[in-house]
């Protein structure tokens, strides 16, 4: 590295990004943008999510970090899916993906030495068909509540999908090789961000 960060701010108070950071080994602290996720409904689902991750990257901007922010947005059929607000609105995402194929998309965006990239990440998700006894159950148990598309793959969700095509990580909310293939475009690696961590 030719230069050093003293920290690394994760724009975002999602758990599951946050979960990804540690599992790396990389410190980080927590900032969470007052941005309300919102769009255009004419708007592509990848502009969209790019543009909510530029947003929230510039809400936490600092000089001394690498700023990392990131959205998630579900589309299918034009439409474009964030989380789901109440029981109902689960419920019509869940029977709205029931039996299709959608797409998950990340946009994320990199704050650091003056420098604002951006990426995005689309994962292609088929679901089996399912019932209403099953989506009644599954809003019980409280998953969908925090989730773009109003489901989590890598919690109880997982029974509903059929396959996927690309990044398993993306549609946890933490698309990985678009990460890395950021960072190297900054002239970072996950590994300068773990000695980073080591030596603070």
């Amino acid at each position: 590295m030719n230069y050093i960060t003293p920290r690394i701010v994760l724009a975002s108070a999602s758990p599951r990004r946050q979960e990804m950071l540690r599992w790396l080994n990389i410190e980080f602290e927590v900032r969470v943008p007052q941005v309300r996720e919102v769009w255009h409904p004419e708007a592509p689902a990848g502009k969209t999510a790019i543009d909510l991750a530029v947003r929230k990257a510039r809400k936490c901007r600092d000089r001394k970090a690498l700023v990392v922010a990131m959205d998630t947005i579900v589309a299918i059929q034009r439409r474009k899916l964030g989380k789901p607000e109440n029981a109902e609105e689960a419920r019509a995402m869940l029977k709205l993906l029931s039996g299709r194929i959608h797409d998950v998309i990340t946009g994320v965006a990199l704050c650091w030495n003056g420098r604002l990239i951006t990426g995005q990440a689309r994962t292609h998700v088929e679901f089996r068909r399912i019932n209403s006894a099953e989506i009644d159950w599954y809003v019980q148990m409280g998953e969908p509540y925090d989730k773009a598309g109003g489901y989590a793959i890598q919690g109880f969700g997982r029974i509903f999908v059929n396959r996927i095509d690309g990044c398993y990580y993306n549609v946890v909310g933490f698309p990985l090789a678009l990460f890395q293939r950021l960072l190297r475009r900054l002239g970072l690696t996950i590994l300068d961000l773990q000695r980073l961590s080591r030596n603070r």
